[in-house]
């Protein structure tokens, strides 16, 4: 059985540690004995790649010097940023539209499945009249979100791709709610978990009777890291509590920054992105 995943972004190298489920997920389905393409967006330029044995069809969007609407940071939170990002938007559904359309054409999937249907089930859309396969969409809250609380004129948009979805999953109850806000039908709930094994240690407290918090994650407003690093001011006060957090984006800088101000260099550790030999230790 031939799958098309339709994801906003993929891993630019077997080094790149982005959609570390998603590979994982990849993985295990070719496994089992599915054949998996990857359809997803250039960056600077960057063309189609074999990534851990499954073959990445990326399409180009403008100049080079420009692809970089996903990858570093979710395409959401960039199109807010500046007349320029929106503008690359609009190039990015009609040409990501175009390619996906062709792509089915000559290939002739048996699944599509849309991650982030917000915008991409507009490919899927597109790939499915040209192979006449079934469309599966996914909903991990995001794109939800964003419609909620800035963007509601795209409410009918994700309307339209939930009522004509053959299948509609969803990673939590709270994002089926989200999703039947919009449009009420059956929603499966399929969580994404981690890509770590069992922890080497127990969770008792450390030497020192710390108690320690992960998280891991991209730094980007909708996560709430600041809330965390807030939270860990007032935990200090009760027991000792280290918080180690994971993961690079926009906000790092204004975290850092928080918890400088907030005194807690010796209690909240910065990682950066972290492979997952390191993450497990941790």
């Amino acid at each position: 059985m031939k799958i098309l995943y339709i994801a906003t972004a993929y891993p630019r190298s077997e080094q790149d540690i982005i959609t570390p489920w998603l590979v994982e997920t990849v993985r295990r389905l070719q496994a089992a004995g599915l054949q998996i393409t990857m359809f997803t967006s250039a960056y600077a330029g960057l063309g189609d790649q074999i990534i851990f044995g499954t073959p990445v069809k990326r399409f180009r969007y403008f100049f080079a010097r420009w692809e970089k609407l996903t990858h570093d940071e979710t395409a959401i939170d960039r199109v807010q940023k500046g007349i320029l990002n929106k503008l690359l938007a609009v190039f990015y559904l009609f040409f990501g539209t175009l390619a996906c359309w062709r792509l089915c054409r000559k290939e002739k999937f048996d699944i599509i499945h849309v991650h982030w249907p917000l915008p991409h089930f507009l490919f899927g859309w597109a790939g499915a009249k040209a192979c006449g396969a079934p469309i599966v969409i996914s909903f991990h809250g995001a794109e939800l979100m964003a419609v909620r609380h800035k963007f509601r004129i795209l409410r009918p948009f994700l309307r339209w791709a939930i009522s004509r979805a053959d299948r509609v999953t969803a990673n939590s109850t709270h994002t089926v709610r989200a999703i039947q806000e919009i449009f009420n039908r059956q929603v499966d709930i399929i969580p994404f978990g981690a890509t770590v094994g069992e922890p080497a240690r127990s969770s008792e407290p450390g030497v020192n009777g710390e108690r320690h918090i992960l998280f891991v994650g991209r730094l980007v407003e909708r996560k709430g890291v600041r809330y965390l690093i807030q939270a860990a001011a007032l935990l200090r006060q009760k027991l000792p509590v280290i918080i180690d957090i994971v993961g690079s984006g926009p906000e790092l800088s204004a975290l850092r920054k928080l918890t400088a101000e907030l005194g807690l260099e010796g209690t909240v550790r910065f990682h950066g992105s972290v492979p997952q030999a390191p993450l497990e230790e941790l």
